[in-house]
């Protein structure tokens, strides 16, 4: 059982691998303490590198408003379409990143922008999972790339080799680090934001606008674009199945167990509501 925190106000947590089942659903029981966070007055934010448009329905199960922090941190919403704050990627970098991606192999280009997911190619992957995703994606191959209203630009390897994307990731810090932020969000997934843009730059926003202090806030999350909120608020949470690489970033977090045991749910229950 975890340690009981102290005055926590504010509860963050990443979603798949994190908060969804692996059905990349809530379980009755995650829905239930969300449900009960709210009614005691704590504020939620769903933080993910998912669409706004893709969490408005996952959100919506629970009866309850929450805040989402969407796109790593791009935008923040206080409910569907109402928008706390938005952070554009320079649509000039776009093209430039896309030429680069095409000099690894098997290299997928993906773009959010604020009304759609766009999408260099139909991979196998994606049809394999289109049910898990409240949008779907449109593609650009062979026409014009999508470079206005960009949120963020990631990356997938067909074959889910992670040392091509790690290569990839090496060259757009050395040519456009100064404008970026990039970071894994899975091994198979490499994502790139505006500079300063990240989970933690999301929750910030939500925080200072209800007066809340990080040291009052509690995360969770399993993936390396989660590091900046976990080792940023007063409590950052580690899911057991997180990637190496993210446990060695923030050695500092708690860890927990994993998704398909409802360990967020069971963690939020214990520590912050005390059953």
């Amino acid at each position: 059982m975890p340690s009981q925190v102290g005055e926590i106000r504010l509860v963050a947590s990443d979603l798949d691998g994190t908060l969804l089942a692996p059905d990349k659903k809530l379980s009755a029981l995650s829905i239930q303490t969300l449900q009960e966070l709210h009614d005691t007055g704590k504020i939620f934010v769903y933080a993910t590198g998912r669409h706004y448009l893709d969490v408005c329905e996952i959100g919506q199960v629970t009866g309850k408003p929450a805040f989402m922090v969407t796109s790593n941190g791009a935008q923040v919403h206080a409910t569907c379409g109402t928008v706390v704050s938005q952070t554009l990627l320079d649509g000039d970098l776009v093209t430039p990143l896309l030429e680069m991606s095409q000099e690894h192999e098997g290299v997928v280009v993906n773009i959010y922008t604020i009304t759609h997911w766009w999408s260099s190619v139909e991979t196998e992957w994606m049809r394999e999972h289109k049910q898990e995703f409240n949008m779907a994606p449109q593609f650009f191959e062979g026409g014009p790339v999508p470079t206005s209203d960009v949120l963020k630009v990631f990356f997938n390897q067909t074959e889910g080799n992670y040392d091509i994307l790690v290569e990839l990731e090496e060259r757009i810090i050395e040519r456009f680090g100064e404008q970026v932020h990039v970071c894994f969000s899975s091994p198979q997934c490499l994502e790139v934001m505006a500079k300063g843009v990240s989970k933690l730059f999301g929750l910030q926003q939500v925080a200072k606008a209800h007066d809340i202090e990080l040291d009052e806030c509690l995360a969770f999350g399993d993936g390396m674009n989660d590091v900046e909120m976990l080792g940023g608020v007063g409590r950052g949470v580690l899911m057991g199945g997180a990637h190496e690489r993210v446990r060695r970033t923030v050695p500092q977090a708690e860890r927990i167990g994993v998704c398909s045991e409802d360990a967020v749910a069971k963690y939020i229950q214990a520590a912050v509501l005390k059953k």
